[in-house]
Parts: C-alpha cells; sequence; structure tokens
C-alpha cells in the first residue's frame, strides 16, 4: 500500500474524456479532437481511494526534471512505469482508463502511456499522453498583441471567459479605448471604447457579470464612473463618486456592493465610499485612520477589508481593517517593513499574503503573512528578487505567482513562485517577461495570462504573454 500524503489538496482535480463543451463552471483543455473537461471533486480517482487507504506521491516540486510540475497550477501526481520510472500525470477519474497488457505494458495506441500505480485497478492502465502536458513545467509564450500599447489600464475575466482590457496609459495619453482578448484564437479585438479615457482606474466585477470601472486620471483627477454590459457590448455612465480619484483601490463586498478606499487627487486621500448596483449610486462610509494611496485591499473570508501600506507623503506601515456591518475602520498591527506598489493575496487558508513593493530607498524583497486568527505579521520568505509594481496570483493550487515589476534599475525578466506549504519562493522562469503596471488574468483554461505594461520609464508594451 502507498504511503499516504501528509500534505492533500482541498480541491481535488478530475477529468473525464469529453468532446462536448464545457459549462461555465468547468474548463477544459486537450489536444485533436479529445479535451480533458476538469472540475472540483473530493471523489476517490486515480490518485486516491479512501476505501482501499491508497494514495499516490505528490510529484516532487523541487526536482529539475522535466516531468516535474513545479510550475503547473494542476496537482500533479507520481504515476510509475514498469521501467522504475515515472510520468507526472493529474488526478483522473477511473472511468477513464482502459487497461493495457500486464506482460508487455504496451497500450493499444500510441498515444497512450501503461502506468502500474494508480488507486483504480490492480491491472495496470493506459493513461492518455496529452494529459500529461497539464503537470510539466510551463513557460512564458507570446500570444496576439494588444491592438494599442498600453499600462496603467485594468483587465477583467469577463462571464465567456475572455478578457476586457481598458483604458490606460500610451505615449503620455489617457486611453478611452477598450480590447477583448478571446482564448480560443489567442487575438485581441477592439470593442466599444469607454465614455471616458482614464488610467489609474479600478474595474470590479459585479455580482450580474457587469463591469464597473471607477476614477482614474486623464488631464484631471475623475470622479466619473461608467459600467460595461457583456451581453450588449456597450458602457453606460453611472453616479459620479463623490472624491474624484485615482491609484485607488475598489474591491466588491459580500454583499454585492462595491468599496472604494483611499486613492490620490495630488494629495493622498482617507475618503472611502460604496456603490450600490441597484440603484447606481454612491454613498460616503467611514473614512480612513490613515490617508493613503498606492495600497492595497484585501476582502477576508469573514467579509471584512484589510488596507496594507501604501503612501501619504511617507511610506506606510500601518494597517487598517472594515467592518462592512457597522462602516469603520479599525488600525491592526502594523506591517514589519512599511511599503507602497506592493501586492496582496488572499491564500487558501484565509490568510494575506504581501509581496515585495517600494520602501524608503529601494525595491523590497520582503514578503509578510496575515495571519486574521490573531491579527498579527510575519515575516516568511523573502523573494529572490526584490521588485515593486509587479502583480501577484493566486493560482488555482494555492501557490502564488510573482511577475514583473522592477528593482530601481530595471525591469525584471524572472518569474518566482511561492509555496505557502514552506514559504518559500522559486524562480520558475528565467524567459523575458520584463514589464512593470501590466496585469495579469487566470484563464478559464488555468493558463495565465499578461496583458501590456511598461518597459523602462516611458515605453507602453502591447506584447501578451501566456504561462
Amino acid at each position: 500500500m502507498k504511503k499516504l500524503l501528509a500534505l492533500f489538496f482541498i480541491g481535488i482535480i478530475q477529468f473525464d474524456i469529453i468532446n462536448l463543451a464545457a459549462t461555465s463552471s468547468d474548463y477544459v483543455c486537450g489536444q485533436s479532437i479529445s479535451a480533458a473537461k476538469f472540475s472540483s471533486s473530493l471523489q476517490d480517482h486515480s490518485a486516491r481511494n479512501t476505501a482501499t487507504n491508497c494514495s499516490v506521491a505528490e510529484c516532487p516540486s523541487s526536482s529539475a526534471d522535466d516531468n516535474s510540475c513545479r510550475a503547473s497550477s494542476t496537482p500533479c501526481f507520481q504515476y510509475s512505469l514498469n521501467n522504475s520510472s515515472y510520468v507526472c500525470g493529474p488526478a483522473v477519474d477511473c472511468s477513464i482508463f482502459q487497461a493495457c497488457d500486464n506482460v508487455t505494458h504496451q497500450c493499444a495506441s500510441n498515444t497512450s502511456v501503461c502506468i502500474v500505480d494508480t488507486c483504480c485497478s490492480t491491472r495496470a492502465v493506459c493513461l492518455p499522453l496529452y494529459t500529461l502536458d497539464f503537470c510539466k513545467p510551463g513557460d512564458w509564450s507570446s500570444v496576439g498583441n494588444l491592438i494599442i500599447a498600453r499600462y496603467s489600464h485594468t483587465a477583467s475575466v469577463v462571464d465567456d471567459g475572455k478578457v476586457l482590457v481598458a483604458g490606460g496609459i500610451t505615449s503620455s495619453t489617457s486611453l478611452q479605448s477598450v480590447e477583448l482578448f478571446d482564448p480560443l484564437t489567442e487575438t485581441w479585438t477592439l470593442i466599444n471604447s469607454m465614455n471616458m479615457p482614464r488610467r489609474l482606474h479600478t474595474a470590479s466585477t459585479l455580482p450580474d457579470g457587469r463591469i464597473l470601472v471607477a476614477g482614474g486620471f486623464h488631464s484631471n483627477t475623475l470622479a466619473s464612473t461608467e459600467i460595461y454590459d457583456p451581453l450588449t457590448g456597450n458602457w453606460t455612465r453611472t453616479g459620479d463618486m463623490n472624491f474624484p480619484r485615482y491609484s485607488h483601490e475598489a474591491i466588491v463586498l459580500s454583499n454585492g456592493t462595491v468599496l472604494v478606499v483611499g486613492g490620490t487627487d495630488g494629495v493622498a486621500s482617507a475618503h472611502c465610499e460604496m456603490y450600490d448596483p441597484a440603484s447606481g449610486n454612491w454613498t460616503v462610509t467611514g473614512d480612513l485612520n490613515n490617508r493613503r494611496y498606492g495600497h492595497t485591499l484585501s476582502l477576508l473570508q469573514n467579509g471584512s477589508v484589510l488596507a496594507v501600506g501604501g503612501y501619504d507623503g511617507s511610506f506606510l506601515n500601518s494597517v487598517e481593517l472594515f467592518d462592512p456591518n457597522v462602516e469603520v475602520w479599525t488600525m491592526v498591527q502594523s506591517l514589519n517593513v512599511s511599503r507602497r506598489l506592493h501586492t496582496a493575496s488572499l491564500l487558501l487558508n484565509g490568510s494575506v499574503l504581501v509581496v515585495g513593493g517600494r520602501g524608503q530607498s529601494d525595491a523590497l524583497s520582503s514578503c509578510e503573512l496575515f495571519d486574521i486568527a490573531n491579527g498579527t505579521w510575519s515575516l516568511v520568505g523573502s523573494l529572490n528578487n526584490k521588485r515593486y509594481g509587479h502583480t501577484a496570483t493566486v493560482l488555482p493550487n494555492g501557490k502564488v505567482m510573482a511577475t514583473g515589476g522592477d528593482d530601481y534599475t530595471g525591469n525584471l525578466t524572472k518569474t518566482e513562485l511561492y509555496n505557502p506549504s514552506t514559504g518559500n519562493w522559486t524562480i520558475i522562469s528565467n524567459s523575458d517577461a520584463s514589464r512593470y503596471s501590466h496585469t495579469v488574468s487566470v484563464l478559464r483554461s488555468r493558463k495565465i495570462l499578461i496583458t501590456g505594461g511598461q518597459l523602462n520609464s516611458s515605453t507602453a508594451l502591447s506584447t501578451t504573454l501566456l504561462f
């Protein structure tokens, strides 16, 4: 009996071989006419059988072997071949397997490989070769360019899986244009423009799938807001904010309202307000205790909101917690290191990981973890490359990918992956993805899309990359 894993995935992935389109809750990958349909499952599968106390070891994340899943966003397991080697493959619904010859260990098709140690059967079975692609180390590859180069834009994944990129700046000009990325064709299309050019704005996906764009900067600081309707492809003006702002943060609360926090109109702001999608109106809510912009917001699992760091003329280490029930901000324990232009990621266990940023005199490599249960910050493993203006994206497997950014000497090429189990960062790609003020989107295929950004101090990029 195989040794049980000490750590196992909460959300196990299973798939079925299909030729049909997936529903909106699924994602599909595949080759030729076959596809693998993945969905969250707690049922037994090829890497686990609770009845027989069987589990298959996870593929080693530190291995340099090409079969290592160190860069994968899919849970991968180490299936043995008859020759004592192994392949990394995802967790598979047992019903898809066909038996292979127990003597020759050959499959009827040369598009499958014979594996001898699943939890589905005591017999050797055939695993489709293309499924192994899910578990091989990924890297960045170029896809269709934006039609208009841009940075300081927003990117939102629409309900149909496409990516909406709005506004930004190119050649010192704020953009009104909007583009839509189709993951199936890997192409960009210009669609209806916003009513107002803007950069350094926010975009929030409402519960009904519409997208709210708020504030930003054009020739002056904007209070205007507008909504994109994916069903019609049109933009509609909605109520203005009470305070014009840019470099603010916005987050959708548990009740569907949108909370906008801080920002600047030349001076850092403490003002906060909430948007009601039903009425289209903004209502002023409790002010921050510290004025700030260049900060982060995180919606915690209990519905409260964490505002971290930023800038008010000085670099901030202060942290505040917003209670939507009473609409009041409360100071909580400060960061160990003051920072702005950092990232904050809500991990699967409910803690918040703050990564890098800009310090008083240098870019930062330090990272901190907020424990919601006791309200404290602790330093965890540092980045291999200090950076600010980067992105940090929580992958479906719970790991965090850091891309791009600047370290005061230039843009960074290396991509890093944070493992919450170890608290450490690993460089997973040396390919040139250098840029900052870009966006990152997780597609339904679980591929990662980088869009646009800024190169050095002035060049807007049109290039887009997939991982």
